[in-house]
């Protein structure tokens, strides 16, 4: 794990905003970086501590079921690059921002979430964390195909999305079988998921792409919904067993297993799929 916090300690040392890269990048570099009130840089400075601690080493959730996917996880996300910052304006706290080398680093900003509480602030910080270094892994042990068509693009995406964000909401209340509206959106998801599939025009093939995965509601984005449940479906029934047994089917043909009620049943080894270091 390579951890940057040149930027959050800079303002803890002298009150001023560093100029770094990651501070711009909140929205693009079109919106100014905010200098927090001077009041907050204790909360600052309790927070930035306890991220570094779930940071140096990364220690996500639920390390359980990050072993069951990938029993090397720990070799496998060494690479991945964060950056605690302050500086970001509202609305944002945390995202992946593109370097200028062009790495992925996963920026958070350690005062707007410490402006939360600072419990709160821990636990949004670790369920953005654990999200997108998931991403990290499942880029190492399914990797993309740089030539996929529409439905290898399909099923990467539903299978990436939704084994990032069930590592990263594993045991999350709005994916609990008790919550009263989750058949009418497990139903709605997989209903556009099946409409997706089956798309042949190339327009509206990349309109359902953005739509999967990047819909302004969570439980718009199709394919992150249909995804996580299926992987939540696969342990609830199968434990930790089973999650392995669908993850470790690979990305591909992933969809037709999650239409074809078939998450919850073993799936053969993906030939991508190697063991030990990759990437």
């Amino acid at each position: 794990m390579h951890l940057d916090t040149d930027a959050v300690d800079h303002y803890l040392a002298h009150g001023v905003l560093a100029t770094s890269w990651t501070v711009r990048a909140a929205a693009g570099g079109d919106t100014d970086p905010v200098l927090p009130p001077a009041h907050e840089r204790d909360a600052v400075r309790a927070l930035r501590d306890d991220l570094v601690g779930l940071l140096d080493p990364f220690a996500p959730a639920h390390p359980d079921a990050w072993a069951a996917v990938s029993p090397d996880w720990h070799a496998l996300v060494a690479g991945a690059h964060v950056a605690l910052v302050v500086g970001w304006p509202e609305p944002y706290d945390a995202g992946v921002r593109t370097a200028p080398d062009g790495r992925d680093v996963v920026v958070l900003d350690v005062a707007r979430l410490a402006g939360y509480g600072h419990d709160t602030g821990l636990a949004a910080a670790r369920a953005v964390l654990d999200h997108e270094v998931a991403h990290v892994l499942v880029a190492r042990c399914w990797p993309a195909d740089a030539a996929a068509g529409y439905r290898d693009r399909l099923d990467r995406l539903v299978f990436d999305e939704g084994l990032a964000h069930h590592l990263g909401m594993r045991g999350h209340p709005a994916l609990a079988p008790t919550s009263p509206a989750l058949e009418g959106r497990r139903r709605a998801a997989q209903d556009a998921l099946r409409s997706a599939r089956d798309l042949a025009d190339p327009d509206a093939q990349r309109a359902a792409l953005l739509r999967a995965a990047a819909a302004d509601d969570f439980w718009d984005k199709f394919g992150c919904v249909a995804g996580v449940l299926a992987f939540a479906d696969s342990e609830r029934s199968g434990g930790l067993a089973g999650l392995a047994a669908l993850a470790g089917g690979g990305w591909r043909g992933f969809v037709d297993r999650v239409l074809g009620g078939a998450a919850t049943v073993a799936a053969g080894p993906d030939p991508s799929r190697v063991p030990g270091a990759r990437g």
